[in-house]
């Protein structure tokens, strides 16, 4: 953590919303597959054609 990984110049808050928005994106995804697999996977099985 000794290099600084986005630009010195940015203020705090920015690179902070960012990290908001990707944890937000990250948590939806992580979410939606979980409900895919609670779901027996029907939305990719069957919804994709069963081509498994």
């Amino acid at each position: 953590m000794s290099g600084s990984e986005g630009p010195v110049d940015a203020p705090p808050a920015v690179g902070r919303n960012v990290a908001i928005a990707i944890a937000i994106a990250v948590t939806a995804v992580v979410a939606i597959v979980i409900v895919m697999v609670l779901l027996g996977g029907d939305l990719l099985s069957g919804g994709g054609g069963g081509s498994t």
